[in-house]
Formats: structure tokens, C-alpha cells, sequence
């Protein structure tokens, strides 16, 4: 009797869960004969979006140098464009890409975020080195050097007009815009069914609704889940849109959720940089990223204090959010100011007063002149 209890309950179980899917599936695969359609791409990366709600994660950051077999493509990439065109504004050297490692604590719950990064050798017992907050209106920054604190305030549009690397950015959202919402709003937009890897996937390939100059290429497995995205950009100087960034994704792991679904999300991303294109249209890369998951969990509740962020005493704060600029400096100026112009008013002060004295002399004098000549005639 308990086992065939035990196996009733597994087999709600897995209903529970079939129906709770079966909606994004038969979005995705079985809407229409031909395949997948916009209506049912959007309706499938709408679900994975909706399912992500709060955020937290640690991921490290990893520059990679230059390869060797690429410094000959990369000249000859610019000697098309311009004899001028310097070849070594693309060439990144292990120490420079090195400068680049980081470890990173990320937080985010709803627009709210906050990350703390940290130099290669991980997080730090103390203090991160870097502690950035957006509390859904202003971004906070604090730095903290081997000689100074320095702090900054910048307004919302800076931290909306980046697309920054984090977990939602690698798959979910470019710009804080989620790419569902891309996909639906884009003037023009491809779907097709192709082979990648001997298996079968999904390329999505649409224009930003906004950007005319940008524009996307998304694969899709058979599962749904992002396997590649090209990010595709018309540069000044390039003659034509060309692929800009590559974005490959891999190590799914399934994540459990409350909600009974499983979140799938990838163990590592390496994003690949081309700086253009070959005659032939090879892409050239002058450098890469790999950005390695070292823990994430979805749907945590995250304490309200994890978005307050306090600039210690002592702090440089720059405000770029009313564009007053470096406070201590203003502070400095305005003592400087103040004395200039308390010496300038001591010495109008002692001027004035000299002359009202000269000028209270002369009208005395005056009186007593006329007091003598009326004497005078009255004798």
C-alpha cells in the first residue's frame, strides 16, 4: 500500500510538472508545421525571464590574450581599412588581459542590484575592492585604493545604457531590455530551423527595435536554451553591419526551482571580440572573455540592506548625478572662495569707513566755517 502510494504521488508529480511546462514546449516546437514562429520564440524566452526573479551569484572574469595565429590577420585586417589604421590598438598581451581578472559577488532582485568585485585572487576576507549598488533610481560606487576611498553617484541612464556582464545579461536581457521583448518589437526578424553540431536548433535573427545599427543572431537547442548569440554592429569604419561579438554558452546545469520547474543555466560563457572582417568575410578575433559560474541560486530572498550602500567618512564622492563633480574640491574651492571674499569685503569695509570719516570731517568743517562767518556779521 505505501509503495503504491508512493508511486501516486510520483506520477502527480510529474504531471504537476508536465502541465507547468507544457505551455513554453508547445510554444516552442509545435504551433506551427514549419517549426517554431516569432509568436513562439517570444512566448518561450518570456517563460524562462518570468521564472528568474531574484539572483544571487559569484562568477569569475578572465581576460585572454591575443593569440599569435591572429597578429597577421589583424594587420592585414587594417592595412584594408587604412596604412594609418594602428595594429597595436588590437593586440591585448597577457599582462594586460591579466589586469582584467576578476572575481565577482553579484545580487539582484527585481531592477535592484549590487555587486562586489574583487583582483583574481578571489573575494577578499575584508572589504571588496569594488562595491556598485542601483537601488532603481541611483548608482552608487565605492572604490577602495591602497592611498584613498573614492565614491561616485551616477543617475540611472548610465547604468541602463551598458550592456554589463551578469548572470541576467548572459542569457535573459540586453540593456535591462529583455530579449523577448526584442524579439516582439523588432521590425525585422528571421526564424529558422538549421543544424549545428549534428543537432538540430533554432537561429532567431532580428534587429534591434530601436538601434537600426545593431542587431542579433540567437541559437536556440532543442530544449530552448541559448547555445550561441551574435551581436552583429555597423561601425564607422566598417562599410557594412558585421559581427562584433560571439557570445557561446555551455555546461547547463539544472537548477531546482520552487515552483516545481527547473531552471537551466550555463557553468561558463566565453565571449569572443572581433575588431572585422577578412576579403573573404572571416571574422577576426583580437580577444576573448571567459566568464566561469562559480555558484548561483535563483529565487532567494535577498535582505533589503543588500541594496544600501554608505560612503564611509573620509570618502571622494564624485556627483555626477547633478553634475557638481568632485565634492571635496568643491568644498576647498568654496573655503578658498569664502576667505578671497571675506578679505575683499574686510577691505571695501575699511575703505568705506574711511570714507565716511573724510566726509564726516568735511561736513563738520563746513558747519564750523559758517558758524564763524555768522558771528562775524552779527557784530
Amino acid at each position: 500500500m505505501a509503495c503504491d502510494c508512493r508511486r501516486r504521488g510520483d506520477a502527480a508529480a510529474l504531471l504537476v510538472l508536465f502541465w507547468l511546462f507544457l505551455p513554453a514546449v508547445a510554444a516552442y516546437g509545435a504551433e506551427a508545421p514549419g517549426g517554431p514562429t516569432r509568436a513562439s520564440v517570444v512566448a518561450l524566452l518570456r517563460h524562462q525571464e518570468g521564472i528568474v526573479r531574484s539572483v544571487e551569484c559569484r562568477f569569475r572574469v578572465k581576460g585572454i590574450a591575443t593569440r599569435a595565429e591572429m597578429i597577421p590577420l589583424i594587420r592585414e585586417v587594417c592595412r584594408q581599412r587604412s596604412p594609418q589604421t594602428p595594429v597595436e590598438r588590437y593586440l591585448y598581451t597577457e599582462d594586460m588581459v591579466g589586469r582584467q581578472h576578476r572575481t565577482l559577488h553579484w545580487w539582484r532582485d527585481g531592477i535592484r542590484e549590487r555587486l562586489e568585485e574583487s583582483g583574481d585572487a578571489g573575494q577578499p576576507a575584508g572589504e571588496p575592492a569594488t562595491a556598485t549598488v542601483f537601488d532603481g533610481q541611483i548608482v552608487r560606487k565605492l572604490s577602495r585604493g591602497p592611498k584613498e576611498v573614492v565614491g561616485s553617484l551616477q543617475p540611472s541612464s548610465r547604468w541602463n545604457s551598458v550592456n554589463r556582464t551578469h548572470p541576467v545579461s548572459m542569457l535573459y536581457e540586453f540593456q535591462n531590455t529583455p530579449y523577448s521583448a526584442l524579439i516582439s518589437g523588432a521590425a525585422e526578424c528571421e526564424i529558422a530551423q538549421v543544424t549545428w553540431q549534428e543537432k538540430p536548433h533554432t537561429r532567431v535573427r532580428f534587429r534591434h527595435p530601436e538601434f537600426s545599427h545593431r542587431s542579433f543572431v540567437l541559437l536556440l537547442d532543442g530544449e530552448g536554451r541559448l547555445a550561441e548569440r551574435d551581436v552583429i554592429v555597423k561601425l564607422a569604419e566598417d562599410p557594412a553591419p558585421r559581427i562584433y561579438e560571439k557570445h557561446v554558452f555551455s555546461d547547463y546545469v539544472r537548477h531546482a526551482d520552487s515552483s516545481g520547474e527547473p531552471i537551466w543555466y550555463p557553468r561558463r560563457a566565453v565571449y569572443h571580440y572581433y575588431m572585422g572582417l577578412l576579403a573573404d568575410g572571416t571574422p577576426v578575433e583580437y580577444m576573448s572573455e571567459q566568464i566561469d559560474v562559480l555558484d548561483i541560486k535563483f529565487n532567494l530572498a535577498i535582505p533589503e540592506d543588500r541594496f544600501v550602500l554608505e560612503f564611509p567618512e573620509g570618502t571622494r564622492v564624485y556627483d555626477g548625478l547633478t553634475g557638481l563633480g568632485w565634492l571635496d574640491q568643491r568644498a576647498e574651492q568654496a573655503k578658498a572662495v569664502s576667505a578671497f571674499e571675506a578679505t575683499g569685503l574686510t577691505r571695501w569695509l575699511a575703505v568705506a569707513v574711511a570714507v565716511a570719516i573724510l566726509i564726516a570731517i568735511f561736513v563738520a568743517l563746513q558747519r564750523a566755517s559758517r558758524a564763524r562767518k555768522g558771528s562775524v556779521v552779527s557784530r
